[in-house]
């Protein structure tokens, strides 16, 4: 009996130490935990090699010192932060790895430079990795014709930053209607040209398209009519096509010629 029970003893120790998720490095095991364990967690290693971390964020590894390796994926370029740490494990307590807090810094309009004292993080849309001495500083977004923003990092500052940029000059509203007066004018009027061109080629076509045919009712050889006879149903269609557009463009310029004109009386 005392047999069987040290076997099945035996062979309990046997099956944790080689679970799924543990370093296969022996029995002498200790806990680690990483914090936060969230969607962007895409690989864990320990000393190079790859474990399983449950939801929770836990998994074991034997005691004594390990490189500790996390790889996060980012929705966003670069796409990957890469986070190291050599620390010791120690059997029987539980480990905790706080990683640190990654921020996107995004811009309404993007494309705007993010500093960090004298230091150029990126562009907007960008990430930073914050970590406690930096709580404090200021984080400057600045882009040119747009009045500079600052924001002061702080432990609570996490997730994705957005910072909104006022314009140096707005335009007036007087500017605006303005401009967007000329802008139905400009339509308008290339609109209209658009259109009488398709007119004038639609007719110049049908012309081409009426004499071609007078020629295949006096050609003298079969082969000369087959030609004719093709050519003329070729500008027939380049006529009807010229004609669809001149219809679809007086319809576009009277639309776009009305517009003009409320806006001129606004």
């Amino acid at each position: 009996m005392r047999r069987v029970v040290k076997g099945v003893v035996g062979l309990a120790l046997v099956l944790t130490a080689f679970a799924p998720g543990q370093v296969r490095c022996g029995t002498e095991r200790a806990w680690v935990r990483i914090y936060p364990a969230d969607s962007t967690l895409a690989e864990v290693l320990v000393d190079s090699q790859q474990v399983k971390v449950d939801s929770a964020g836990f998994f074991a590894v034997t005691s004594g010192r390990h490189r500790f390796t996390v790889v996060r994926r980012l929705n966003i370029w670069p796409p990957l932060h890469v986070w190291r740490v050599d620390t010791t494990a120690v059997r029987g307590d539980t480990l905790e790895l706080r990683l640190p807090a990654v921020v996107v810094v995004r811009s309404r309009p993007s494309d705007a430079q993010v500093w960090l004292g004298d230091r150029l993080l990126g562009r907007t849309p960008c990430w930073l990795v914050v970590t406690p001495r930096m709580w404090g500083q200021e984080l400057r977004v600045v882009k040119a014709g747009y009045k500079g923003a600052t924001v002061t990092l702080k432990p609570e500052t996490q997730g994705v930053l957005t910072v909104p940029l006022v314009l140096l000059h707005p335009p007036s509203p007087v500017a605006q209607s303005g401009k967007r007066v000329r802008t139905l004018k400009r339509g308008a009027l290339i609109s209209a040209s658009l259109t009488l061109l398709a007119g004038v080629a639609a007719v110049q076509l049908r012309n081409e398209a009426n004499a071609t045919y007078g020629e295949y009712l006096h050609a003298g050889s079969l082969r000369e009519m087959n030609r004719l006879y093709d050519r003329t149903r070729r500008l027939d269609r380049y006529s009807a096509g010229a004609y669809g557009v001149f219809e679809v463009g007086f319809v576009v310029s009277f639309y776009l010629f009305l517009r003009w004109q409320a806006a001129v009386q606004e």
